[in-house]
């Protein structure tokens, strides 16, 4: 096994990011609270947030027509991408899984350096949404970007190496 992947994935305070998207162009915190159907004192807890769920950052991101998944993902340049519309992964904890027997790295060495009780293993390779600082924090210990997996618009074939089958990831 491979203890020493090695990527960057840049520290972003979210909440941060999304309201001074929002001074920038002149839009107000109500407007988007209505766009997404939300009270916009509970918005405003939210913004406030370093981290959100990654189910909260794609409702955001469509009501704004910005992807802010981007913000991890500095090799990505492509302005179609920043502006297409976001759909989540059908399960991006079965990409977790795949990675993991990728580099061939154990669940409890995974769940150890996670700072996940083992018991929870199973929880997290069924997720569908996470923590956007806790998928940062996944992706360093895997060395793969997954909020990459956010600018995956299309069908994609990922293929399981160790035993021939391929899993069909549905965008």
């Amino acid at each position: 096994m491979n203890n020493n992947i090695l990527i960057q994935i840049p520290d972003i305070h979210i909440g941060n990011e999304i309201s001074s998207y929002l001074k920038d162009r002149g839009v107000s915190k109500a407007k988007l609270a209505r766009d997404l159907g939300m009270d916009s004192a509970y918005l405003g807890r939210l913004l406030s947030k370093k981290s959100l769920e990654t189910k909260t950052l794609i409702s955001i991101c469509n009501a704004l027509n910005h992807n802010f998944f981007i913000l991890w993902c500095p090799d990505i340049q492509s302005n179609d991408l920043i502006s297409a519309p976001v759909e989540a992964p059908d399960c991006i904890g079965k990409i977790i899984d795949l990675r993991l027997r990728e580099i061939k790295m154990s669940q409890i060495d995974f769940a150890s350096r996670g700072g996940i009780p083992r018991s929870d293993y199973a929880r997290v390779t069924k997720k569908t949404t996470f923590d956007t600082d806790k998928l940062a924090q996944i992706s360093r210990i895997l060395g793969k970007n997954l909020f990459n997996e956010y600018f995956l618009n299309k069908k994609q074939v990922i293929d399981n190496e160790l035993d021939g089958e391929s899993l069909l990831i549905k965008r």
